[in-house]
């Protein structure tokens, strides 16, 4: 993300249509917005001027830190919490709304939680599909070999033998 980008709050929606006044194709409120992107090496005059912002952005890249760490995320972000309070960054608001501050964290990454829960489940629904398809396929496949066996003249117990060579 650049360090600024700005931009029209209609741009957000795929069909602007339903904004729109029915007697004219005026949407009735538009917002432009400018989004600061406060990650590390972004906007560092931004951060330096606010410092309540620049712990903020501290404070989630300890969480990213912790997370390539291969830390679960509540522990990632417990040692965050802790790291940030022992070194006096946004230690007040971390001590008086922890919790708010948790449910904000969990809330922000269970959209990703549940992005990649259901990536494995329809990954688990297409290879249950799969399967299906391609036992059905094989009996199909077995039942044409079978057929054809029989209409070469070959008894019951000579199909039998041949099937079992044929494995």
């Amino acid at each position: 993300m650049p360090a600024t980008v700005t931009g029209d709050f209609s741009d957000m929606y795929i069909n602007v249509e339903g904004l729109k006044h029915t007697n004219n194709d005026k949407i009735p409120l538009e917002l432009t917005v400018k989004v600061y992107n406060i990650n590390p090496g972004h906007n560092p005059q931004l951060l330096k001027e606010c410092k309540t912002l620049d712990g903020y952005s501290f404070f989630i890249d300890k969480i990213r830190e912790h997370l390539k760490e291969k830390k679960l995320l509540v522990e990632a972000v417990d040692l965050a919490v802790e790291y940030c309070i022992k070194k006096n960054i946004l230690k007040k608001y971390l001590q008086e709304h922890r919790s708010e501050v948790y449910n904000m964290i969990y809330g922000e990454y269970n959209r990703e939680i549940d992005i990649a829960v259901n990536r494995k489940e329809a990954w688990e629904d297409g290879r249950t599909v799969g399967l299906e398809k391609g036992m059905k396929k094989g009996r199909a496949e077995n039942r044409t070999h079978v057929l054809s066996l029989i209409d070469q003249g070959l008894t019951i117990e000579e199909i039998k033998e041949r099937l079992k060579k044929e494995k």
